[in-house]
């Protein structure tokens, strides 16, 4: 039994040192050489930080009823363009609208009260006629008085005038002008208006007329108007539901409309708490819309958060376009990229054709006498290529060998 696995542990020893001798006598023919080559050029160098964002406007609106009532009228659509002051709807409240109507009827006659008694005073037309009527008064009364005092004295003499009955309807007729004269004398100084008459009118006046305000006041949520310059980007109450339900009443504070100013629109995004140090005010971003291929370069950093976001290890940061995007809407998601350090014009090399050793950088380089590795300084990268300081010339070669397995 010992024999028999002896012969067998032998047998396999020599297939494994046959097998060995045959991977270790194989040709080269089973590996294949790629070499790369890549002319030393000029180039620009960008060194990125990386974020997300969203496209959003900071001067917005927010629009909600200011009184009770029911919508009547919506006079937009989302994606309107309005003006500030414009009418965005109408809503109708009937009690209001029957307390300002009446009201201002009230104010109306009392100004023309006011207007009259300035008028009279000025002119003294009711004064006038009342001295008038109070004068032709006294003078029918004292006409008919000495008339009545005659005839005594002529029936002191024996010789009267009139007859009993006439006698006794002339004193009748005497006491009926005495009266009159006494309520014209009474109307005439009434009718004499004075500036406490004046002061009192004017003062009844402008007491209706501040309820009238505070009423209109109340009421100037009737036409809803947009606050400012912008796009109409949400409208909350569905036209349809109007349609069904045209005498529904929406309390105060109702959402409306959302209105936003697009041309200050502004990226809101975010970075790695490790980028912020990085960063700083003005420094450029290009913002990418992935979904329409839109590039746009010139943006720059605007706002740069001291305390964490929402989202842990990420700061918030704002980013202003020099000039606002045409054609976006609000709540897009974007991609940017913000430059915080470049070089123009420079010699570049790419990262895959750099070997680093020990905190050295070598290259490959193509000469006629064949290829020698040179050392070289290296400046800043980006995502494929290094800024060379020094050790490479314009148009000289350098190659990368890439062996691999056929």
């Amino acid at each position: 039994m010992n024999t028999a696995w002896k012969i067998i542990s032998v047998i396999v020893l020599i297939t494994m040192v046959v097998l060995v001798a045959r991977f270790v006598s194989r040709d080269d023919s089973s590996t294949k050489t790629i070499t790369k080559m890549f002319f030393v050029k000029k180039g620009d160098i960008e060194k990125v930080v990386r974020g997300t964002g969203v496209l959003k406007s900071p001067k917005r609106a927010e629009i909600v009823s200011e009184i009770k009532g029911a919508i009547k009228k919506i006079h937009v659509s989302e994606g309107d363009e309005v003006r500030k002051d414009d009418a965005l709807a109408e809503i109708e409240n009937t009690e209001i609208d029957n307390e300002i109507k009446g009201q201002s009827a009230l104010v109306e006659n009392l100004e023309k009260d006011l207007d009259e008694l300035k008028k009279d005073v000025e002119e003294q037309t009711a004064v006038m006629s009342a001295k008038l009527a109070w004068e032709q008064a006294k003078s029918d009364y004292d006409f008919r008085k000495k008339e009545l005092v005659d005839e005594q004295s002529r029936i002191e003499q024996g010789i009267p005038k009139y007859s009993k009955d006439e006698l006794e309807k002339l004193k009748k007729d005497v006491e009926s002008l005495r009266k009159k004269t006494v309520l014209a004398e009474k109307k005439y100084e009434e009718a004499k208006p004075t500036e406490a008459d004046i002061r009192e009118a004017e003062s009844k006046h402008e007491k209706e007329k501040e309820k009238l305000s505070k009423l209109e006041e109340a009421a100037e949520g009737r036409v809803v108007t947009s606050p400012i310059d912008g796009t109409v980007l949400t409208v909350y109450i569905d036209k349809e539901a109007l349609d069904i339900e045209p005498d529904r009443e929406y309390d105060v504070g109702t959402s409306l409309f959302l209105v936003a100013d697009l041309s200050s629109i502004v990226v809101e995004g975010m970075v790695f708490e490790s980028d912020i140090n990085k960063l700083k005010e003005n420094q450029r971003v290009k913002v990418f819309l992935s979904q329409q291929s839109r590039i746009w370069n010139k943006a720059k950093l605007k706002k740069i958060s001291l305390t964490p976001g929402k989202d842990p290890g990420k700061f918030d940061i704002r980013i202003n376009f020099d000039q606002p995007p045409k054609n976006v809407k609000e709540g897009v998601r974007v991609d940017f990229q913000i430059v915080v350090d470049e070089r123009e014009k420079v010699l570049v090399v790419p990262i895959e054709f750099v070997r680093k050793v020990k905190g050295r950088s070598y290259v490959v380089v193509r000469e006629e006498s064949g290829d020698s590795e040179r050392e070289i300084q290296l400046g800043i990268s980006d995502d494929h290529n290094y800024h060379v300081i020094e050790g490479l010339e314009k148009d000289e070669k350098v190659v990368l060998k890439i062996s691999s397995a056929q």
